[in-house]
């Protein structure tokens, strides 16, 4: 395991969970529902990579996609899970990267 002087700075503290690319048809299947049950797909997106504890997708402009908002995903062949949204960062006019951590 490399020395704490070893690492990049920048990444003290942001990630505890190795990173693993996606599949190019992998899909992320986002729903703002409250219960499991009632999942339902609102938005499809690309997942770029997945962990343990989360995953990125990309994803068209939407309102309802908003940094902190909860909300159910399920990421390739995984169950759907409540998740919440870490991160938005545009990519251009039209299409974002879009965080996730699961919450279960």
């Amino acid at each position: 395991m490399p020395s704490q002087s070893s690492r990049d700075p920048r990444s003290i503290g942001r990630r505890q969970y190795i990173r693993f690319r996606a599949d190019a048809e992998t899909l992320a299947q986002l729903s703002f529902q409250e219960e499991l049950k009632d999942f339902r797909p609102e938005r499809i997106g690309l997942v770029v990579n997945e962990s343990y504890k989360g995953c990125a997708a990309v994803f068209r402009v939407h309102a309802d996609i908003k940094a902190r908002r909860t909300c159910l995903i399920a990421c390739g062949a995984l169950e759907p899970t409540k998740a919440r949204i870490v991160r938005i960062r545009p990519l251009d006019s039209d299409v974002i990267s879009v965080a996730f951590e699961y919450l279960s």
